[in-house]
């Protein structure tokens, strides 16, 4: 399975975040799994600070929980 590398010593630009979303939605696809919009907004949350990696684990989990229901 792929990894996103983030660099915590700088903050990235907008474009930077943009293009680490882009390889996280092709590594979960390339799985054979969805990447929903709402699900790229919380990644998004976690690159601008807003959440932390555990929270969107957790969110994403909970997701794919309520998918199989």
């Amino acid at each position: 399975m792929g990894s996103i590398i983030i660099d915590k010593t700088r903050v990235l630009t907008r474009e930077e975040k943009e293009k680490s979303l882009r390889q996280a939605v092709a590594i979960v696809e390339m799985e054979g799994h969805t990447f929903t919009e709402e699900d790229k907004r919380i990644v998004m949350d976690m690159f601008d600070g807003k959440i932390s990696k555990e929270e969107l684990i957790k969110r994403i989990h909970r997701r794919l929980l309520t998918e199989k229901q």
